[in-house]
């Protein structure tokens, strides 16, 4: 890498730091931060879900601070899985796996970083079941779903 990083370049390095917001990681001059969001599509709770000290990373530079800070996103390296393969039409059948039960509802995951909300309806998590797609919300990146079979 030549000069100051741009946004939008492609920084590659080893993650040196876990935290409960984040990681870093060292490009070899720079020390950049990935924010939990900007880790995967996939919901996790902890850096630590999906990523150790020492793992290799590869990240699109997002912002650059006023102090020279750094901060990427590995997530935007990978197409979003809410669009790519084609998104979820209403009408849709399609298989899932339940992941957790709350008062409104239980949410299926349907493929990685695809998830949904059965609405009303609790189940045991990890159970497979079968839905149809009711609504799709891209702008929300939201999808609500009916049971076919338990």
């Amino acid at each position: 890498m030549s000069g100051d990083p741009q946004v939008g370049e492609v920084l590659t390095g080893e993650v040196t730091a876990l935290t409960d917001y984040g990681l870093f990681f060292h490009t070899g001059r720079e020390r950049v931060l990935v924010l939990l969001p900007d880790l995967c599509w996939e919901r996790i709770s902890l850096p630590s879900d999906s990523f150790e000290v020492g793992d290799v990373v590869e990240a699109r530079l997002v912002h650059v601070g006023p102090e020279g800070e750094l901060r990427a996103s590995i997530r935007d390296l990978s197409p979003d899985p809410f669009l790519h393969p084609a998104p979820y039409r209403p009408g849709d059948i399609t298989q899932g796996t339940t992941q957790r039960a709350l008062d409104y509802g239980t949410f299926v995951r349907l493929r990685p970083g695809v998830t949904g909300l059965l609405s009303g309806v609790q189940l045991a998590s990890g159970k497979e079941v079968q839905v149809e797609i009711l609504e799709v919300d891209e702008g929300r990146r939201t999808l609500s779903l009916r049971l076919l079979e338990s």
